[in-house]
């Protein structure tokens, strides 16, 4: 691991530069909890002081010295001084240090730990300050008490104050990614901020253990965890310990109810604890307050507190506070709807065991709560014989959740057995096509079983479901509009349908449908109800996050060309999503976003988010879109230049049998690992293949992507007639303007050119606009319009700068490479690839020979005498 980063900070390091131009100032104080990066931040401010040329003199206060006056900065002042008079002694630092600013260096004190100073060292620096001899940098721990000399030392009008706090969910991803050097799972990131609290120090510790232990593996250019608890080192522990060792004797029995409880409100906890000790536990910062309603409640201030309190907690202990806490709440009468499933959990958790009603009753509130492992854990202690249909198929949906389907096809068999009711057999039908189609692209099993409950359940509403149901399947089986025909038994209002799960499942496809099949407008506003339906309804549905009605939102947005809008309506989804375990959700939402950021040219997100997609996958044991993910990654990878890892990838990719959905996007990490190995007609050959197959299943949208590309790859005359035609057929702008740019490279048109370039700028398709702007200005230059071809190719810079550098061989064509033949183009690409004249010449069917002259023509044409000014020149 590289040294830990220092990461959204950058705010306060100019603030700490400001502060060293500006002669008033003589004071800069970072405030904040133990851990937060305070002293980190104060190191990178000494530093850059240094580097403008200001002597720093460094001291850190600890308890031991505070007890000797001067202790803490004694060997910064000259000697003897501690012998003196206080104020002889003052006298005299001040001269010292003065004259030495007069010398011409500015001085500055850093001080970590300020509020550990001793008061005569305090004094003193308020002296200096006050004199302008020096300048002091220091540190606060927050909710420390400070003496009346630190406060006169740091409430002067020139002293200037920053509060650090906790680091949010995307600074501990910055954090990740800049310590580890990759890209980061979301969950991963989720789990280390939630264990961490976002406290620099303790992540680093938790990171360094993940490491250590390798529960924090690199799988796939992604860093995932692969244990469900994170270690800890021994330091993170005794730095955890010597936090709690100040807590009042009387409030340790207190934070143990809290360590195993969780939460508790103020009016109970004054029955546990004096209300003195519970502020001075508030003020160490221990415990944190809220207030929620009328309720006051009170929790442990630190995930990790709380984990090593219950840790050390005796079993005995242990059993007394839960069933103590468990009976208070009953006695209290269980009036708040999370009651049931506390005292059910806390039971559970002393004795093994608690009444079968309470363990149904909680695990239905754990399954709204979203919280599928609760649920498997209540519902795994039910006793066999007090299962029935309903509980079995809340079970076997949690399974499926929390990664583990083939228990979860096991028990919903067994619940299928177990139900007397259409409307059961109906609900466990349903799930079980689910986890048949998600756990392993089991699509024909997943038809077969539908097929099954049509023939079992004859009710006219159950059919109707089924057919539904159907519908989403042939979509994901790559028949989309036989799955539409069968997707419009879908009824406007979901209070009509007998069976809200399968409706608002059929509700998320539909859309998705709609915008594959190019209907990109009708998409939108069915995903746009639908998510607002199912969050009116979330309580009652199954098998389904609320957010999962967004991917087809991101993905209608994003086919339909309105790309800053699908980026935007994914991260509120992701943001929305949380903690929440929804494996079909987070799975897709992420392939999408890598979609639409494919599509915007953002190549370095689109890695990421399909990575993240991969990862998600892996994690739920989810595959029926991993070959979709593990292409896309793929492509994005051999894009970024890497194309070793990306020829891995996609190697990996091919283990997996193709699904049918979005047939031929599959291989659009196959064709873009070929273009970077610049093997250019091979890489069309395949986007034709791939395109093909997309038309024969009626995937119109992957059919227009992939045929996009062939035009970008040099072959636009061979595809703008087709691309029109499906343009003719759909409503998105974004496909006309596809279908206008293969025109306009076919027709080498640059005024087309340029205005589509404009128009795909517009819509944030930025690295198409790149491209098309690069071949307007060839086309310009060929026509000697050099004005306009500079324009053009000023613009195409800009737009390449916000694509983050990515040049593919359309925006790589410089002017100076118009002159080349077709012969020697294919040759450089090649040769940019890494490969070798007999390579090239092997590939080519000419000799060695010929492809020497062909090359020496290249450089000459160029101005270049090498192969690295050739791939200076031609990056692919």
């Amino acid at each position: 691991m590289t040294e830990w980063p220092t990461v959204g900070r950058g705010d306060q390091i100019e603030a700490f530069s400001s502060f060293l131009e500006s002669t008033p100032s003589r004071g800069f104080v970072i405030y904040g909890p133990v851990g937060v990066g305070k002293s980190h931040l104060a190191r990178k401010c000494a530093a850059l002081a240094e580097m403008r040329g200001v002597r720093v003199g460094r001291a850190c206060a600890t308890p031991s010295v505070s007890r000797i006056p001067l202790g803490s900065i004694a060997h910064l002042l000259p000697e003897h001084i501690s012998d003196m008079e206080p104020s002889a002694a003052f006298a005299l630092a001040g001269k010292v240090l003065g004259d030495a600013r007069r010398s011409g260096r500015e001085q500055l004190i850093f001080v970590d730990d300020l509020h550990l100073l001793d008061g005569a060292s305090a004094a003193l620096l308020r002296h200096l300050m006050e004199s302008q001899a020096v300048k002091v940098l220091g540190t606060i721990r927050t909710g420390e008490a400070p003496s009346s000399i630190l406060q006169a030392l740091t409430s002067a009008d020139e002293v200037h104050h920053i509060e650090l706090h906790e680091c949010t969910l995307g600074e501990v991803e910055a954090v990740l990614q800049a310590a580890l050097g990759g890209i980061i799972g979301q969950q991963t990131v989720r789990e280390f901020h939630k264990v961490s609290g976002g406290n620099l120090l303790y992540l680093r510790e938790l990171v360094l253990g993940a490491l250590s232990s390798r529960a924090l593996s690199l799988r796939s250019h992604t860093w995932e965890l692969e244990a469900s608890e994170l270690p800890k080192t021994a330091k993170l522990t005794e730095l955890i310990r010597s936090r709690l060792a100040n807590a009042p004797k009387d409030g340790r029995e207190f934070l143990a109810v809290l360590a195993l409880c969780g939460t508790v409100s103020l009016h109970m906890a004054e029955s546990l604890a004096p209300i003195d000790t519970l502020a001075e536990l508030e003020q160490q910062g221990l415990i944190c307050t809220t207030r929620t309603r009328r309720r006051t409640l009170l929790t442990i201030a630190h995930p990790l507190y709380g984990d090593l309190i219950a840790g050390e907690i005796p079993a005995e202990t242990r059993q007394e506070i839960l069933l103590s806490q468990a009976a208070s709440i009953a006695n209290h009468g269980s009036r708040r709807r999370s009651d049931a499933l506390k005292i059910a959990t806390w039971e559970l958790a002393a004795t093994g065991t608690t009444a079968p009603e309470r363990l149904t009753q909680a695990a239905v509130l754990a399954r709204h709560a979203h919280d599928y492992n609760q649920v498997v854990s209540l519902l795994s202690a039910l006793p066999a014989d007090q299962h029935d249909a309903q509980t079995l198929l809340m079970l076997g949906e949690s399974l499926f959740r929390t990664g583990q389907p083939d228990k979860a096809d096991e028990v919903l068999r067994e619940a299928s057995l177990m139900a007397t009711e259409d409307a059961e057999r109906l609900k466990i039908a349903f799930v079980r096509t689910m986890v048949l189609l998600w756990h392993g692209a089991r699509t024909t099993e997943a038809l077969e079983a539908n097929s099954a409950a049509r023939n079992s359940l004859t009710g006219k509403n159950q059919q109707r479901m089924l057919k539904i149901n159907e519908g989403f399947l042939r979509v994901l089986a790559g028949e989309p509009a036989a799955g539409l025909i069968l997707l419009q038994e879908l009824d406007a209002d979901p209070q009509s349908a007998p069976d809200l799960s399968v409706w608002l499942r059929g509700a998320l496809m539909k859309p998705a449908a709609l915008a594959l099949t190019g209907q990109t407008h009708e998409a939108i506003v069915w995903a746009r109800q639908a998510y607002g339906l199912q969050c009116q309804y979330s309580n009652e549905a199954i098998l389904m996050h609320p957010t999962g009605q967004l991917v087809s939102l991101v993905l209608g947005l994003a086919e339909s060309g309105n790309l800053h809008e699908a980026e935007a309506t994914g991260n509120h989804a992701w943001a929305l999503l949380g903690n929440v375990r929804d494996p079909v959700s987070s799975l897709w939402l992420a392939y999408y976003q890598g979609h639409a950021a494919w599509l915007a040219g953002k190549i370095s997100s689109a890695r990421s988010w399909f990575a993240e997609s991969v990862s998600q996958a892996r994690t739920h044991r989810n595959f029926l879109g991993y070959r979709l993910a593990m292409s896309g990654l793929s492509a994005a990878t051999a894009l970024m230049g890497n194309i070793e890892d990306a020829e891995k990838i996609e190697a990996e990719a091919r283990e997996y049998e193709p699904i049918g959905y979005c047939r031929g996007q599959e291989r659009l990490g196959e064709a873009w690992v070929l273009v970077g190995k610049g093997r250019i007609d091979d890489a069309r050959g395949v986007l034709v293949a791939a395109a093909d197959g997309a038309r024969e299943s009626g995937f119109v949208t992957s059919e227009i992507l992939l045929l996009t590309d062939i035009a970008r790859l040099g072959a636009p005359e061979t595809v703008s007639r087709r691309l029109h035609d499906l343009a003719d057929r759909t409503d998105s702008p974004f496909a006309r303007l596809r279908a206008d740019l293969a025109t306009g490279l076919a027709e080498q048109d640059p005024a087309k050119l340029i205005a589509t370039a404009a128009a795909l700028n517009g819509m944030g398709a930025n690295l198409l606009a790149a491209e098309a702007a690069t071949a307007s200005a060839a086309a310009w230059q060929q026509r000697g319009e050099l004005r306009s071809a500079t324009a053009a190719t000023r613009q195409a810079k800009e737009w390449l700068v916000l694509c983050g550098g990515v040049r593919t061989p359309l925006s790589s064509h410089s002017t100076r490479l118009a002159d080349l033949t077709e012969r020697e183009a294919e040759i450089a690409r090649l040769v940019v690839g890494g490969a070798t004249s007999r390579e090239v010449a092997n590939t080519l069917f000419l000799s060695i020979r010929t492809v020497d002259n062909h090359l020496q023509r290249i450089y000459r044409k160029l101005g270049i005498g090498t192969r690295q000014e050739l791939r200076d020149n031609l990056v692919l």
